[in-house]
Order: structure tokens, then sequence, then C-alpha cells
């Protein structure tokens, strides 16, 4: 376990090993995550878009055509009962 330093501005420094490994640069956006309970921080790299659109590529059958216009699609459905 490493332990941080909380600055008088509320900043934390990452130690190089984790930016490493975490294949961080500057300007790189982070997801951080709280644990009420636990009282735990959780940080973990941001997705880019095209991880995002990767993952949301593998969802989706092989032949599915995009779409692209969801109002057309919410008008000519069934409704609900």
């Amino acid at each position: 376990m490493t332990t941080i330093t909380l600055s008088s501005r509320g900043q934390i420094v990452l130690p190089a090993a984790f930016r490493k490994k975490l294949g961080l640069a500057a300007g790189d956006q982070l997801r951080v995550d709280i644990n009420e309970e636990t009282q735990q921080i959780t940080i973990a790299r941001a997705e880019t878009i095209d991880e995002m659109s990767a993952r949301f590529n593998s969802w989706i059958k092989p032949g599915t055509p995009p779409l692209l216009n969801t109002r057309e699609v919410f008008e000519k459905r069934e409704p609900r009962l």
C-alpha cells in the first residue's frame, strides 16, 4: 500500500509507478468512486470514446444496422398496456 498526501489545495499526486501502470499522461481523465460505508476512494482511468464504442459494439449482433433516429423508433413502437 502506498500513502499519498493531500495538499492544502485539496490536490493529490499519483506516484509515477501508478501513472505508468495505468498508462496515464497529463490531461487524461480519471473516474473516482467513493464507498461511503468503508470511506474508500477508488480511482480508475476513464474510458476513451473509442474504448466505450468498442464495448458497446460487442453487444450488437453482426449485421444489425445502426440506429440513427431514436425518435422514429419510439414513435413506431407498439404502445404498452
